[in-house]
């Protein structure tokens, strides 16, 4: 048999965790938000909330301008106690920022998975990486479970996303309570938003890959790309 090189990187494996996902509609001028946001928040939430998981705070900013905008972020912890816990750090975050947002944001918790494809090495840690990223909801048939739809991402088809697509960071989750039945929720992390916009045509034979759509009752209610 053939030995793996020293130099070889091993084979990218999923993490569980708890995933929170919260989505804020930003009342105007999305670049304010976004240098205000960055510098006085999600910073500030990456360093001071404990059990956050690496990459720690995933951000997609939406729209923009007199129009206005949308958030939607994204935070891995190693557990929904973590999780919990942060609640009362982030709530008080968010209302920092309120003077910027229409209503109040969104959050849930759920239970998921991570693969932290790339560790940014050369990166500084809790330095802001720009990047392009994705959002994008399944609604999965009656009974289908989180394992059962993580079990579609094999670090075959982990590895195959990452060396064909260019993901650097995924995230899977399902949101057994939402309305209608399951909801498959995926979020990746690209390069750019050029590159995460690229893989929209590719989509449907990737999940014909995975074996993923036999557990599909219909299309992607949504599907979000942003820098």
């Amino acid at each position: 048999p053939r030995l793996r090189p020293r130099w070889a990187p091993a084979p990218p494996s999923g993490l569980p965790c708890a995933v929170v996902i919260s989505r804020a509609t930003v009342r105007a001028c999305r670049q304010e938000f976004r240098e205000y946001y960055l510098s006085k928040v999600a910073t500030d939430l990456a360093k001071q909330v404990e059990g956050t998981l690496s990459p720690c705070v995933a951000m997609q900013f939406q729209g923009g301008g007199v129009r206005g905008g949308a958030l939607t972020q994204i935070v891995p912890y190693a557990s929904v106690r973590c999780a919990d816990t942060a609640v009362a750090q982030v709530g008080q975050k968010f209302r920092e920022v309120g003077f910027l947002l229409q209503g109040d944001p969104s959050r849930r918790i759920l239970k998921g998975h991570v693969w932290p494809i790339s560790r940014f090495p050369l990166d500084k840690a809790f330095s802001l990486i720009p990047c392009g990223m994705s959002f994008t909801t399944y609604p999965l048939k009656p009974g289908v479970t989180l394992e059962m739809w993580n079990r579609t991402y094999s670090d075959k088809i982990v590895r195959l996303l990452a060396n064909e697509l260019g993901i650097l960071w995924l995230m899977s989750a399902v949101d057994e309570g939402a309305e209608g039945g399951p909801m498959g929720i995926v979020s990746a992390l690209y390069s750019c938003e050029e590159a995460a916009r690229s893989v929209q045509p590719k989509i449907g034979e990737v999940l014909a890959l995975m074996g993923a759509i036999e557990l599909l009752r219909g299309l992607p209610y949504e599907r979000t790309v942003g820098p």
